[in-house]
This record gives C-alpha cells, sequence and structure tokens, in this order.
C-alpha cells in the first residue's frame, strides 16, 4: 500500500505488527483504557541511516480510537494560501472530536469525549504559544514570512494528524 506524502511524493506505508503478548502483566483496566508505548523505526535512505518514533496505543478495545482528519489551517479565519506575516492570526480546524467510555482507577466507568491538542512550528518568526486547544487562535510575529509552517493535532489518546505549508 502506498500513501501520498506532500513533501517526499510516494512513499511505503509502514505497518507494526504488535506482539501477541503485549498485554502480559496488564490488568484488565489498563488493556481496556490502553498503554502507551513507543515503536522506534531505523531507516537507511540513500546511504543516510535515520531513527524515528511513533507512540502507539495498544488495547483491547473493539471500538479503535480514529485520529483526526482533514485538519485545515486557517489564517486570520479563512483557508491558508500564503505563508503568514506578521500579525497574523492561526487556527486549525479538524474532525469531531469522538466520545469514548473510560474505566476509573475505582474500576467505575465514565464515557469522555476527546480533547484536540494543537503544536505550532515555524521555520522563522514565532508563534504567541507553543500549544492551543482547537479551538483557539495563535499569532505568527517575525520579520519575514515562514518558510515553513506545521501545526499538529493530537487527541489525548494517540491519534494525530497534521497541516503543512510550503509557500
Amino acid at each position: 500500500m502506498n500513501s501520498l506524502d506532500g513533501r517526499t511524493g510516494l512513499s511505503d506505508v509502514i505497518s507494526v505488527i504488535v506482539p501477541s503478548n503485549i498485554f502480559n502483566g496488564r490488568d484488565s483496566r489498563d488493556q481496556f483504557n490502553g498503554v502507551g508505548y513507543i515503536v522506534i523505526f531505523s531507516l537507511t535512505v540513500g546511504g543516510t541511516d535515520y531513527t524515528a518514533f511513533k507512540r502507539i496505543i495498544a488495547t483491547n478495545r473493539t471500538i479503535r480510537n480514529s485520529n483526526p482528519n482533514g485538519s485545515t489551517l486557517l489564517v486570520n479565519g479563512l483557508p491558508i494560501s500564503q505563508a503568514p506575516v506578521d500579525g497574523d492570526e492561526l487556527s486549525v480546524t479538524t474532525s469531531q472530536p469522538e466520545d469514548y467510555d473510560f474505566i476509573n482507577i475505582d474500576g467505575t466507568q465514565e464515557a469522555r469525549t476527546e480533547k484536540f491538542e494543537v503544536a505550532w512550528y515555524t521555520s522563522s518568526g514565532e508563534f504567541s504559544s507553543s500549544k492551543t486547544n482547537v479551538d483557539e487562535t495563535v499569532e505568527y510575529t517575525g520579520d519575514t514570512e515562514s518558510s515553513l509552517t506545521l501545526a499538529v493535532i493530537r487527541d489525548e489518546r494517540g491519534g494525530l494528524d497534521f497541516v503543512k505549508v510550503f509557500p
């Protein structure tokens, strides 16, 4: 299976096989709520070694968490069409948070709704905040327009989406 990456073009999708014994020694609460693990990828491309990591949440739930998706970067309330300049307000729109069940430490089960958080990155200048909630804006400040703007949207259960802009 291939996916389209806006920077590198067509690339292979990397799949991870989770060991069947991943829950050994874990109680039913951990198995239901999920346990975070770090998967480390070591790749060699064109003679250069790269190491990357991805946090995964292993769970025995029948209904899995979905990544936020369809995210759009807005500048001053409009879809981004050029690099932000000094004073621009940036925000993100994305899919709706999911409702899910959670087992508390005392064994009671409660219904929860995900909360999305956005981390902001730029190649030049800075943002008024490095992290916001999905419904908040950040202000870009800089002497020049940014050559890269990146917003990473995360839910609190391991899902993520991102929007990157290379003007």
